[in-house]
């Protein structure tokens, strides 16, 4: 499963109750479609992947990153958009079904009653 079909996955799953990441994954699966060296695992790494580099090349990489992290932001908002919806569409599923069996309950409960005060 790709990066992006992992997002997908935990934003839509057909009513079943919704997938939360915590919030190093969400990151991480949204940034490593953007800029792969701001994941979290590969941070540490930088300092030696990039400890040749002028400080024009360095200029430029903190500008890509710049850009990166407002990239970032929009994809992030985004996402909790999608997944609170996902939320509330899973919360009124809950409530409907609820309210379907507690008025199922309800008439059975009825039914005994009317049952019972006849046979009086």
């Amino acid at each position: 499963m790709t990066k992006s079909s992992q997002q997908d996955d935990s934003v839509q799953n057909d009513g079943a109750q919704p997938v939360i990441p915590t919030g190093e994954e969400i990151y991480n699966q949204i940034m490593s479609e953007i800029e792969p060296d701001l994941v979290n695992q590969t941070e540490e790494s930088l300092e030696k992947k990039y400890a040749d580099e002028s400080k024009g090349e360095k200029s430029a990489r903190m500008q890509r990153y710049q850009e990166a992290m407002k990239e970032y932001d929009k994809r992030y908002e985004k996402f909790v958009a999608d997944l609170t919806s996902e939320v509330n569409t899973y919360q009124k599923q809950e409530i409907a079904s609820l309210e379907r069996k507690n008025s199922a309950e309800e008439k059975e409960q009825l039914s005994y009653l009317e049952s019972a005060i006849s046979n009086l």
